[in-house]
């Protein structure tokens, strides 16, 4: 006997029926791959399960996802922040998923630690994770959990996606970095002395996304970048923001064929953009202003 469709999602089977049908139909809308739908649902449904109590801020790739939406570029991990030692802080996370209650029918297995990462002052790990639902293989990624950089501004909440609607799951609210520490910490990351050629493409990517896309305060910024390159004490602060490689030209466009809010294709042109954006701020932390996006420009205003 045929199960009625509005039925359908309330089995663990159905649920994941529909919902694998429904992200096929919006990554076909989109022009997307519909595993990265199936991955930003399977990084918030991990979310979900973690207790908003000053513990876990998102960051990262997936923290512009979060705030952008899927016009960002597409990331395989998810990285938080915990002021606690990350391997403490990877113990409470597999504590909470084996008491967690939330009916969706997604489960999650965590691996061992596959790799400790160098770069966050207080440390930082990686871990293999398996998100199932109805007891299948849903989506494989990582988890970057890091300790001790600043935090100088409060994070901010914000609302994940509404695919879930269907089954009655409301989007999940979460704690994202903001954005002048994330900014602090790509810049940061993009002018950090290397012995090998730096590859890290997606730190200027994301320089441009974000300030293409936000108003920010020079003075909060300043704050953001000075505890930052102190806390991580690799470097001092540069005075201007330095030409990426030219082996990154192809590199960059790919990402920008996938981040449709980064304004260029063209890496030269990314970094232009870029360079209005730090380097009058670079030559002068001590400036009142603040950046307009639209028009691409320092205001007094």
């Amino acid at each position: 006997m045929a199960v009625p469709s509005q039925e359908r999602g309330k089995t663990p089977a159905g649920f994941r029926t529909q919902l694998l049908q429904l992200l096929r139909n919006e990554a076909l809308r989109a022009g997307i791959p519909a595993q990265r739908l199936q991955q930003r649902i399977a990084f918030e449904r991990l979310l979900a399960r973690l207790p908003q109590d000053g513990e876990w801020v998102l960051k990262g790739g997936f923290a512009l996802q979060f705030r952008y939406g899927l016009q960002t570029r597409p990331t395989r991990d998810v990285d938080l922040r915990t002021p606690r030692d990350p391997s403490a802080a990877l113990d409470r996370l597999r504590r909470l998923l084996a008491l967690s209650t939330i009916a969706d029918h997604f489960s999650f297995e965590l691996g061992d630690v596959i790799q400790e990462m160098q770069g966050a002052p207080g440390g930082s790990l990686r871990v293999r994770i398996v998100a199932l639902v109805a007891g299948s293989e849903f989506s494989v990624f990582h988890l970057d959990l890091s300790s001790g950089d600043a935090l100088v501004d409060s994070p901010d909440l914000l609302l994940g996606s509404y695919v879930l609607k269907f089954a009655g799951i409301p989007p999940i609210e979460f704690p994202v970095y903001p954005v002048t520490q994330h900014l602090a910490e790509k810049l940061h990351a993009y002018t950090l002395p290397r012995v090998q050629e730096n590859t890290r493409v997606r730190d200027l990517v994301d320089l441009i996304i974000l300030s293409a896309n936000e108003k920010i305060e020079a003075d909060r910024l300043a704050r953001s970048v000075r505890a930052t390159f102190t806390i991580r004490g690799t470097h001092p602060i540069p005075d201007h923001l330095p030409e990426p490689p030219a082996s990154w030209e192809q590199p960059f466009a790919r990402i920008a064929t996938e981040a449709t809010n980064l304004p260029t294709t063209d890496l030269r042109e990314g970094h232009a953009l870029a360079v209005l954006f730090w380097d009058p701020f670079l030559s002068n932390l001590d400036m009142k202003q603040t950046w307009l996006p639209d028009e691409k420009r320092w205001s007094e205003g």
